[in-house]
């Protein structure tokens, strides 16, 4: 199983609550930029997770949009604050799946990555806005992941 951990597009700041900050111009382009680079890669997601907040939302219309994947769903276990287990234990009715993609927040998508490929709390990589992570594993459990590293422009 392939996943790709992303980090929703650069998002304005001006809005109600969190959950409804929209992405600015900028965060669109950079989230399609990505997403055509995953094109010439050859990526195609077999699902699209995000977590339901506008940004997250946003950035997954625009991947799925560039990619062709038909199949995007709200998981509010990848919101911002969520635990990073309850993220991952998501993941498991997915683990048939050849490449699945989702679009979380800082801290959560940090923690992720840390329980998947250290298999221990704490904190993992960093991501910037867009940022895309690629893991590896045969099953989405603690420590049963290899990262391949940010995927670059």
């Amino acid at each position: 199983m392939e996943l790709l951990l992303m980090r929703h597009g650069e998002a304005s700041w001006e809005a109600m609550q969190d959950q409804l900050r929209p992405l600015t111009p900028a965060g669109v382009l950079s989230v399609r930029c990505k997403a055509e680079l995953l094109v010439r890669q050859g990526v195609t997601p077999d699902a699209l997770l995000h977590s339901g907040f506008l940004r997250a939302e946003q950035t997954a219309a625009n991947l799925a949009d560039v990619l062709g994947c038909q199949q995007v769903i709200v998981n509010e276990a990848w919101q911002p604050d969520c635990d990073p287990q309850a993220a991952i234990d998501t993941l498991e009715q997915y683990a048939d799946l050849p490449l699945i993609f989702v679009v979380a927040h800082m801290p959560l998508l940090s923690r992720v990555a840390g329980l998947l490929c250290e298999g221990r709390g704490g904190i993992g990589p960093g991501f910037a806005t867009a940022d895309i992570l690629r893991l590896e594993m045969e099953w989405p459990g603690l420590g049963m992941a290899t990262a391949g590293g940010f995927i670059a422009e």
